[in-house]
């Protein structure tokens, strides 16, 4: 297609003025922050409040000034409007949509491109072959059933709509555009509504929308006090602009000979930008990389205050934690936390967008996809030769300055523990570790088998030796039971340099990890042994946690720094509360033994299943026994 064509057809991304999001970039598309004038710092988008515009009234118009300032400022043979996070599909092909008709996507990645087709030659052919192009209009009824109408959605929705608002709208439109008040009554009345201002459509129609959109918006906003409404509420207007869009194309429809086509919307999730890591501080950087869940966080702050509580003032700290989702008042206590710290630095970075669309195998129903995460860390930390990558259910009892200045890796991959409890497994006739370990697992030697749990990574290194999809469709293929610590394991043996065992002590907190340690070859014993008496970390692997069982073997370590942690009452709370497992470990005895013995979709799961259906009477008892008698 030819360029000059292209440059018929216009399309403003409209983007918030307090956030920096991910775009689809085309020759198409022109990014517009919606409220410019409340702009903090510049960027490279249009704005709205130059030349003729409303840009200081995007609290009450929403993205109605971008709509304004385009109207007043720009011209080309075709307009349109999407949002950061909601784009027109282009496809031909028609997919499974939420209850809102939306179609549901995580993220923007070159595969959604694809997928729905939104690239500049496609878009001006479809453009260019209608008059408008705009969303499917949703249905209320597959919303919340109970809705009839966008009249009773408007009743329902106190918390957008004052009725008495609503008509105020409808006498504006009596009386200024008549012609439409039939419309309007019947677009009320019906269940088909048009939200999010998402279309395209020939300029003199736009003109035309534009001229009775304001008319009416300007009026409305005259005959209306918002003095005393909420901070959401006084977005009355851009609300009811939706509405009048919707009323406008009904009667254009109606009374003009054109082309109308209709189109999925795609809804984006995740959307927030996240700059690329560059280290923290100018100089003395330690990178230490974590996983955590929205439920972790409060172990999280703990393992924070263990850290800086043990660190040096000279250094400084560059913690990354790598995270699906957070609650916004987790991240803030955390936030609040380490800014108590002049040397430390607390960034979160979700990787779910390195990932493509695909999801991480996950070993057993009590592990986390986060836990995987910290196989992406040397293409997230990029300007970074090296890290500490560890996990948060262990407390550092000195400086993890040392172990980063002072391992020389050379060119090792990883400087790790050997897993001495995986050794005891290894030796245990109970179980088939070693024939695993062998056959699956293809390991040379799997008494160097190493827990992952404290990592020292030499992010240059894996980056010469590996490309992350090389990593990646490794992962997809296999599915191995401890997935990501049998992954790094199986990529970087004879590559792992061996750390003294007192940077990661594996505490006996049950009696699997007792048996195991029994069977363990004997040098590995006395050295697990000696470790404890300078232990560097202490590491509660297994179940239970030092927050769920504080009379476990040194859980009083981890209680003397909880006390400081913003969540302390709620480690309290949780202490006293039935205890769930939540964890980013790796699976319990249980797991391990009914991955072995009963293996998804193996006819001895399926009678198990028969047998101990899930939370009935004997799977309940089943389960007291085993906690009570294996405390795990």
């Amino acid at each position: 297609m030819k360029d000059n064509e292209k440059k018929r057809v216009s399309i403003y991304v409209i983007n918030r003025a307090d956030q920096e999001s991910d775009l689809i970039e085309n020759e198409v598309f022109h990014p517009i922050t919606c409220g410019s004038v409340f702009l903090k710092k510049d960027r490279n988008f249009l704005r709205d409040d130059i030349g003729e515009n409303i840009s200081k009234k995007r609290d009450s118009f929403c993205e109605f000034t971008a709509i304004y300032w385009v109207w007043k400022n720009r011209r080309t043979d075709y307009v349109g409007f999407c949002h950061y996070r909601r784009y027109l599909s282009f496809a031909d092909k028609e997919y499974p949509v939420d209850g809102s008709g939306l179609v549901i996507e995580e993220f923007v990645s070159p595969e959604l491109i694809s997928k729905y087709l939104i690239n500049d030659n496609k878009i001006v052919s479809v453009v260019t072959g209608n008059d408008v192009v705009t969303a499917r209009p949703i249905d209320l009824r597959k919303t919340i059933p109970t809705y009839k109408s966008l009249m009773d959605y408007c009743e329902t929705r106190k918390e957008d709509f004052f009725l008495s608002d609503l008509r105020i709208l409808r006498e504006i439109i009596r009386e200024r555009h008549p012609e439409l008040v039939p419309f309007a009554d019947d677009y009320y009345e019906q269940p088909l509504t048009h939200f999010y201002n998402c279309f395209i459509m020939k300029w003199d129609l736009f003109d035309k929308f534009c001229k009775f959109l304001f008319d009416v918006l300007f009026e409305f906003e005259k005959r209306i006090d918002t003095k005393l409404y909420s901070e959401h509420r006084r977005r009355i207007i851009g609300f009811c602009g939706e509405q009048l869009y919707g009323i406008w194309l009904s009667y254009v429809k109606a009374t003009s000979q054109i082309k109308i086509e209709e189109r999925q919307l795609v809804f984006i999730k995740e959307t927030k930008k996240h700059p690329e890591l560059f280290p923290a501080f100018p100089q003395n950087n330690i990178p230490i990389v974590v996983t955590c869940s929205d439920y972790y966080a409060p172990y999280l702050s703990v393992f924070i205050t263990a850290l800086m509580k043990n660190s040096r003032p000279s250094r400084n700290y560059d913690l990354i934690v790598l995270v699906k989702g957070i609650s916004e008042e987790a991240e803030r206590r955390l936030r609040n936390q380490a800014a108590n710290y002049s040397n430390l630095s607390l960034r979160f970075f979700n990787p779910k967008k390195m990932l493509s669309g695909m999801q991480f195998y996950v070993s057993g129903s009590v592990n986390a996809e986060e836990a995987n995460y910290r196989l992406l860390t040397p293409w997230i930390l990029k300007n970074y030769s090296k890290a500490i990558v560890t996990d948060i259910d262990l407390i550092f009892r000195t400086d993890p300055a040392n172990l980063y200045e002072g391992t020389e890796l050379e060119n090792k991959c990883l400087a790790c523990c050997k897993d001495v409890i995986y050794q005891g497994a290894l030796n245990d006739p109970a179980i088939d570790a070693l024939e695993y370990a062998k056959k699956t697992l293809k390991l040379k030697n799997p008494y160097d088998y190493v827990n992952t749990g404290v990592m020292l990574m030499n992010l240059d290194e894996i980056r010469k030796v590996f490309k992350l999809e090389e990593l990646l469709d490794f992962s997809q293929k296999n599915h191995f039971r401890i997935q990501e610590q049998d992954i790094l394991n199986v990529l970087f043996e004879g590559r792992i340099l061996f750390l003294d065992i007192s940077w990661n002590c594996y505490l006996i907190v049950n009696n699997w990890v007792e048996r195991e340690l029994f069977f363990a070859p004997a040098p590995a014993q006395k050295d697990y042994s000696d470790a404890f008496k300078n232990a560097k970390v202490l590491h509660w692997a297994s179940q239970p946690k030092p927050w769920a069982s504080p009379e476990l073997l040194y859980a009083d370590n981890w209680w003397y720094y909880a006390k400081e942690s913003p969540f302390y009452e709620v480690l309290i709370k949780r202490l006293n509360a039935p205890q769930e497992i939540h964890t980013l470990s790796k699976p319990s005895f249980a797991r391990r033994f009914a991955d072995v013995y009963l293996p998804s979709g193996s006819w001895r799961r399926k009678i198990a299943k028969k047998i101990l259906p899930r939370n009935s009477k004997r799977w309940n008892l089943l389960k007291a026994i085993y906690y009570k008698y294996l405390n795990v």
